[in-house]
């Protein structure tokens, strides 16, 4: 009887201290620039704000947003507009001829190799006309 009831204070114990790790995982804190500190859960929702930058989820957003500068463009991550960064992640060998297209993003890509390389990293980005935006 006495280990039945060891073994149940025990099993117990356990779960408690599962819910507790289970709960403090699913919180995130995070400080801002001026030690404001914000409680978010990790869920990761992201949105895309006005600076260019991905936020892990609105909460976060909200968090660095002190000086309400900052809109949120849309849901989702951030589209690469930045041509040296697609230029650079690019893994195919693009030459420099200039034959510009616009993607759907309102970015002028030099040519269709490069707008296919943003394409890489932006799967939903579409040619919107040939030319420059």
């Amino acid at each position: 009887r006495l280990t039945n009831m060891i073994t149940t204070k025990f099993i117990s114990a356990m779960i408690l201290m599962a819910c507790l790790i289970v709960f403090a995982s699913s919180a995130n804190t995070d400080v801002t620039k001026k030690n404001k500190v914000c409680m978010c859960t990790r869920e990761y929702d992201p949105v895309c704000a006005s600076n260019g930058v991905t936020y892990s989820n609105k909460c976060i957003f909200e968090c660095h947003n002190e000086n309400k500068d900052l809109k949120i463009v849309h849901r989702g991550r951030c589209h690469i507009t930045n041509l040296e960064l697609v230029e650079s992640t690019c893994t195919r060998k693009c030459n420099h001829l200039s034959r510009p297209v616009c993607g759907t993003d309102n970015v002028t890509y030099q040519n269709p190799c490069m707008f296919k390389c943003a394409q890489q990293v932006n799967p939903g980005l579409k040619v919107k006309h040939q030319g420059a935006c």
